[in-house]
């Protein structure tokens, strides 16, 4: 342990590496200078932290805070239990100029409002020399710090190691039997090196890992919807085509529907001329084969059934019934645009105006938290 009450452990090739932009717990200072490590926020820690309680492994992602940016100058990964869940996180800690160009210009506004067709069209995105320059300078270097700290941990593949490229090749039967959940052929070997990339921050992280590991298995889960390829052509070519080319550097690639799975497959066709298997899910770059898969991932209902049943909550609830209304309509979201947040508003006013008998009988509660303060759309 270290004197600031977790330990950073001597490294080690781990089988299994988790990469995303924000990690599973955050360390911070208390007002006194204290350190202090709390859980990560977002729904993405609580789907990947059951997984990596049946498989250990190291998450990567990058710093959000001046004690996290001390760790990630170690180098090493720090190791910390919290709420009987044990951790090991990887920081990589680009400026604040890089990331701000990473996070705040390329990943946000521009890919997530790309994927969630929240731009005005007729007006917006203006990509010009500086969007372009954040996607060089910020978004690809970010990217590239990830990769060197995946690489770093689990060692380079030789070539002829079996990536899921080859495995494929080497189980034909099982990839052609396979349908599109992916339940059969195309995993990874045993002692394979298993990279699970997450979501829109890290397009760009595979093909830097896959030139210099050849025989990793990686596959990327993107969290957010995948737009028609039309819609992506309001990006310059050359970055569509790197967000595109850089996803099928991986074995697997993830969706939450099979509506994104086909948006996806219908853009590599049209935006990369990419040889597409629609009925089969499959993207074929010479002798590989990469994978496109849904896999809904659903809340896990433990974390919910317990505090439920917390004594503090049940008195709430109690206090809440007693002095609400005979209906109650309650929304939880982040003040962001693809939340439909007015609409929802708007929506209320109409039933009100076509139902006036509920004015007096309904309570509308819109429990909003602020979101992504530091980009200019989102102010």
């Amino acid at each position: 342990m270290s004197e600031r009450g977790w330990s950073t452990g001597a490294q080690q090739p781990y089988r299994l590496v988790v990469a995303a932009n924000r990690g599973p717990v955050s360390f911070h200072d208390d007002p006194e200078g204290k350190p202090v490590v709390t859980r990560g926020a977002g729904g993405l820690v609580t789907v990947l932290t059951d997984m990596l309680r049946k498989h250990p492994g190291l998450w990567v992602a990058t710093a959000q805070s001046p004690e996290e940016t001390r760790l990630a100058e170690t180098g090493k990964p720090v190791e910390v239990t919290l709420a009987g869940d044990k951790y090991r996180v990887r920081y990589v800690a680009p400026t604040p100029e890089v990331f701000d160009k990473y996070y705040n210009i390329v990943a946000n506004p521009m890919l997530w409002f790309i994927q969630h067709y929240l731009w005005d069209l007729g007006r917006h995105p203006d990509i010009g020399v500086s969007e372009v320059d954040a996607w060089h300078t910020g978004y690809v270097p970010v990217n590239r710090m990830f990769a060197e700290a995946i690489l770093d941990e689990i060692g380079t593949a030789p070539t002829g190691s079996p990536g899921a490229g080859s495995a494929a090749r080497g189980s034909g039967r099982s990839a052609r039997r396979a349908g599109r959940d992916g339940t059969a052929g195309g995993g990874p070997s045993a002692g394979q090196p298993v990279v699970l990339l997450h979501d829109y921050h890290l397009y760009m992280v595979a093909p830097q890992v896959r030139s210099r590991a050849p025989g990793v298995f990686l596959q990327q889960f993107v969290h957010i919807p995948w737009a028609q390829s039309d819609y992506w052509r309001v990006l310059p070519r050359e970055i569509r085509e790197a967000v595109f080319s850089g996803l099928l550097a991986n074995d697997i690639v993830a969706f939450h529907t099979a509506h994104y799975v086909d948006n996806f497959l219908r853009g590599c066709v049209d935006v990369l001329d990419a040889c597409v298997d629609h009925r089969r899910g499959i993207v074929k770059l010479g002798e590989r084969e990469v994978w496109v898969r849904a896999y809904p991932v659903s809340i896990d209902p433990a974390t919910l059934r317990e505090p439920a049943e917390d004594s503090r909550v049940l008195a709430e609830e109690r206090e809440l019934l007693a002095r609400r209304r005979e209906y109650l309509v309650v929304r939880v979201d982040r003040l962001d645009l693809s939340k439909n947040i007015i609409r929802g508003f708007l929506a209320f006013d109409r039933f009100l105006d076509k139902h006036p008998e509920f004015r007096e009988r309904i309570t509308f509660l819109a429990l909003l938290q602020p979101s992504r303060e530091d980009v200019e759309e989102y102010v």
